[in-house]
């Protein structure tokens, strides 16, 4: 009997272990398995324009090029080079061109923000300072710069000291609660390497201006690897909770970490990506920070005796949020100008009054997925909303209406 129970004991070994290599062997293959579709899924999203800015690319430019950007850079905004007043962009006073009014100086308005104010992808003519300007029967001076953060905008302003205007709008786009987080703008767009820009950084309710940066060219290959070490008070850093995350082994992890920012998140709850930036107390600081260079605006405007007002423009996906829910994304902005008693225009719930219920997309150039800055219907539009914004201030209306009689 006791032979028995040996034997059996003997004869359950091999079939322990062979349970113990079959997990084992399970596992690894569920690893291999997992680790090489996580591996496909970063480099899906790295290719993918919708999502490539999540994951962080050591941007590639050489010594020459960068110390090209160098000698060409505006010293203190970044962009655009001083070269280029004058030329296709810009006239001689800084303005994108107002064919209506062609001859800089005068200006009734003057426009400070990014590409949105600029309105890329349309033609001078069809831009929507050139349509204002002539509803307004005077010049709209365009000082909107593509790839501008709300502080470059500001600053911009703040350094134009021939600006003198009556009137100055200045427009903020959502995204640019991302841009002004950081000094590289390579790490809120992932394009455009070497585009240092200056940011303001909030700390205890205070904005401190941290200037344009530079890096030795002898070391441009370690920043190119290693911002953090020369961007240290970033907050778009690689592997920062708001910066795009480092893809490496295991890529299991590194998809866990896009799964959990807050961009994604925001997004899996059907909120824009941003909207976290302009919420109180966000640890990114977002709408502290908007909020504070909103305040110097209005300030500067008081110190020019101008009339000033923002205005907000919608994201393709803020506008459908805010057709879902009726709430502006911008909900957490808008309140901080109103506690300031700062003019603004939100255009999302005026676009959609003048839609009645036609789509949005209509007013994009990418109109297949409605990606994009606004065609020549859509600069139309805002033209027509924004003049008939100046129309309801009385101190505005009198302004231009004095304007267009000089």
């Amino acid at each position: 009997m006791s032979g028995s129970r040996s034997y059996l004991a003997k004869g359950a070994r091999p079939t322990i272990w062979v349970r113990v290599l079959a997990i084992t062997l399970s596992l690894a293959l569920a690893c291999v398995v997992a680790e090489g579709g996580s591996y496909l899924a970063v480099s899906f999203l790295s290719r993918n324009p919708q999502t490539k800015t999540l994951i962080y690319h050591p941007p590639s430019i050489s010594v020459m090029e960068y110390e090209n950007y160098l000698r060409r850079r505006d010293p203190y905004l970044g962009w655009p080079s001083p070269e280029e007043m004058g030329g296709i962009r810009h006239d001689a006073f800084g303005s994108r061109r107002i064919p209506a009014f062609p001859e800089p100086g005068r200006e009734c308005v003057t426009l400070y923000g990014d590409s949105f104010t600029y309105a890329v992808d349309v033609s001078d003519a069809e831009a929507w300072s050139n349509v204002l300007s002539r509803f307004l029967a005077c010049r709209v001076g365009n000082f909107g710069v593509g790839g501008y953060g709300t502080d470059q905008s500001y600053l911009r302003l703040e350094r134009n000291a021939a600006d003198r205007a009556p009137i100055t709008l200045l427009g903020i786009y959502p995204d640019d609660a991302i841009r002004n987080l950081t000094g590289d703008a390579y790490l809120a767009f992932g394009m455009f390497p070497a585009s240092f820009k200056p940011r303001y950084s909030y700390s205890r309710g205070k904005l401190v201006l941290l200037p344009l940066r530079a890096v030795p060219s002898e070391r441009l290959a370690e920043y190119s690897l290693h911002p953090e070490r020369f961007l240290e008070d970033d907050m778009l850093l690689p592997g920062s909770p708001n910066g795009p995350v480092r893809a490496q082994f295991p890529f299991f992890l590194t998809l866990l970490r896009i799964a959990v920012s807050p961009r994604v998140r925001n997004w899996i709850s059907g909120r824009p990506s941003w909207m976290n930036m302009y919420t109180p107390g966000d640890p990114s600081t977002g709408l502290e920070t908007m909020q504070g260079i909103a305040e110097k605006f209005a300030a500067l405007c008081a110190a020019r005796d101008k009339r000033c007002a923002i205005v907000l423009f919608p994201t393709p996906k803020s506008y459908a949020y805010f057709e879902k829910t009726g709430q502006s994304a911008l909900v957490g902005l808008a309140q901080a100008l109103d506690s300031l008693g700062i003019r603004y225009l939100d255009l999302a719930p005026a676009i959609r009054r003048e839609l009645s219920g036609r789509a949005y997309c209509d007013l994009v150039n990418a109109e297949g997925n409605c990606v994009g800055h606004f065609n020549a219907q859509g600069n139309e539009l805002v033209a027509r909303l924004i003049y008939k914004f100046l129309l309801e201030q009385e101190d505005m209306a009198a302004l231009v209406r004095h304007a267009s009689r000089e």
